[in-house]
């Protein structure tokens, strides 16, 4: 996924011919790892962006709209001062290392220059003078950071140490193939990524593969790669670029600025254009991880909350049953009073209340009088009837809410894009598991539900959250429309659209696979569904988001299979 030095030398090929002699209209600096220029030549406004994030490190032409800070940071506001009204008059790369220099004509007519280190966790932007001089830069490395190389304001740029690696650009072909001659223990992926500058492993594994070799195989001397090697060559020095960006399982793997018949592939026309759609979505897929990893942990965190609270309180319910046996002891005191006297500490009474007429030791205080004691006794009994009453209230409020947190983890395992995740964040702020300071909204739900095509051509619905379950059952689907979710499990309301008629079996099963697909019991075989007519769904008054109750269902046994979701047609609004 890094930039390498030859996809760098390829982006630098191609900027040159598009910010060069453009004039910097503004400067910003959209987060800490950003720096974005508006830039403008002749009917022709550009957008550049250089970003030093430590996983996500990179320069090209965007389209993206980045919003922009009220406040914009010092680096941001120096850049806006020496190179806003200046000119890009040139960019250059290091031999095929990850450093492009791009050189600013001032507005004050002085030669500037801005380093781009493409390093990882060290990637950084230095803005220098012609001569060298430091001005400030995006991250400083102070001393006792660095024994080698600092980059504070006022100290000299120096570059990055090099390696001892081949630049196959520059170098000769009798010292490239020198270089092949010899075996190593490494692998001919790790080979060629130490042995030449500018390669990354991704590039490596795919001229090895290219050539029909096992990449994390031992290198041995082999004519195919050194005959590979020489066509990327002469490919970097007749500028013959294929942006390529290699997908598997559907995902995005890396890309190249070659292109080789080794994954699934999706090629480009434009560097920028490719590398600018590859971070974005890489940039999108992390910010969908950490939003979603951050609503798992809370709901995961409350769900074990209330988990061990359901143990407790039916400990408690468990213990609380003694209090039948009070009142037998009290009921037993009050129909032996004759025999009871004050003092004792414990009585055996015959056991008139159940038909074995057993003897029960009743133990009393000897300080009370029989009524006295017979009245402690239904004293506990009522302590711990009321106390019951409240468990029991408690368990029911305590499973409600497990309900709700568990409809909502599978939400979560379910959602397409980031509003999806959001709508879910939303939802927990209203119920207060996470705090927030806006004020609250009439409408929450922005997303429409998931929508399908049966194979008859009715339209089945599918709700994404808890807000849309309620929207989707309670507003959208009429009377005679269908209503379907699996049973005691958590998951989705779906909705089958009648229009007034019979629907057939297969739209049936199409939309209880549906509901089972949907929900946790995705994984399992022979998923009960219920299903009923929407005029039998019902919601209680005061219940949580997503939670109805119905009459009048009948059932249905479904193994979601996955190819078959897939295959049904899906409508997205």
């Amino acid at each position: 996924m890094p930039l390498d030095g030859i996809a760098l030398r390829a982006l630098i090929n191609e900027l040159e011919s598009n910010i060069v002699n453009c004039k910097v209209e503004r400067v910003y600096q959209p987060d800490k790892y950003e720096i974005l220029f508006h830039l403008r030549k002749p009917q022709e406004n550009i957008k550049f962006l250089i970003n030093s994030h430590p996983v996500l490190s990179h320069i090209c032409i965007t389209e993206s709209d980045k919003k922009n800070p009220l406040n914009p940071p010092p680096f941001c506001m120096l850049l806006r001062k020496y190179l806003e009204g200046g000119e890009i008059i040139g960019i250059k790369q290091k031999g095929l290392d990850r450093v492009a220099e791009i050189t600013f004509n001032s507005w004050k007519d002085e030669r500037l220059i801005l380093y781009v280190e493409i390093m990882g966790k060290n990637s950084n932007i230095i803005l220098t003078s012609e001569d060298g001089k430091i001005i400030d830069s995006l991250r400083h490395v102070e001393p006792e950071m660095s024994r080698v190389r600092w980059i504070i304001p006022g100290e000299s740029y120096i570059y990055p140490p090099e390696q001892d690696k081949l630049n196959i650009v520059t170098a000769a072909e009798e010292e490239i193939i020198e270089v092949f001659n010899n075996q190593s223990s490494k692998s001919l992926q790790n080979f060629l990524v130490e042995r030449l500058e500018g390669f990354s492993s991704f590039l490596a594994g795919a001229i090895a593969m290219s050539c029909g070799l096992n990449p994390f195989e031992s290198y041995n001397k082999n004519d195919k790669i050194i005959e590979e090697i020489f066509q990327v060559r002469n490919k970097l020095l007749n500028n013959q670029y294929s942006p390529t960006i290699y997908m598997e399982n559907n995902e995005y793997k890396d890309f190249l600025p070659l292109f080789f018949d080794i994954f699934k592939a999706r090629r480009y026309s434009s560097m920028s254009i490719m590398v600018d759609e590859f971070y974005n979505h890489k940039e999108f897929k992390g910010l969908v991880s950490d939003r979603f990893s951050m609503l798992l942990k809370i709901i995961n965190s409350n769900l074990e909350r209330c988990y061990r609270k359901l143990e407790n309180l039916h400990e408690e319910l468990s213990s609380g049953k003694e209090r039948d046996r009070y009142k037998e002891y009290a009921d037993l005191i009050m129909a032996n009073l004759s025999i009871i006297k004050k003092g004792m500490k414990s009585v055996g009474l015959v056991n008139i209340l159940r038909e074995n007429n057993e003897i029960i030791e009743v133990n009393l205080d000897p300080s009370l009088t029989p009524i006295e004691n017979a009245q402690r006794y239904y004293k506990k009994y009522n302590k711990l009837k009321n106390s019951i009453e409240h468990i029991e209230i408690q368990i029911k409020e305590t499973m409600e809410e497990i309900e709700f947190l568990e409809s909502e983890q599978n939400n979560l395992q379910n959602i397409d894009d980031i509003t999806e995740i959001d709508e879910i964040k939303t939802e927990l702020e209203s119920m207060g598991y996470i705090k927030h300071n806006r004020p609250k909204k009439n409408s929450i739900t922005k997303s429409k539900p998931r929508h399908f095509i049966s194979s008859d051509g009715y339209d089945i619905y599918v709700g994404k959250n808890n807000f849309q379950n309620d929207e989707l059952t309670m507003r959208y689907a009429s009377s005679s429309d269908i209503w379907l979710h699996t049973k005691d499990i958590p998951g989705s309301h779906v909705i089958i659209k009648t229009n007034g008629g019979v629907i057939p079996d297969k739209t049936l099963m199409e939309a209880s696979m549906l509901a089972a697909y949907f929900s946790k019991a995705r994984k399992s075989s022979n998923v009960t569904v219920d299903y009923t007519l929407k005029k039998f769904v019902k919601k209680p008054s005061g219940a949580k988001p997503g939670k109805v109750i119905y009459t009048n269902q009948k059932t249905i046994y479904v193994t979601p299979v996955e190819e078959e979701i897939n295959n049904l047609k899906r409508i997205d609004d």
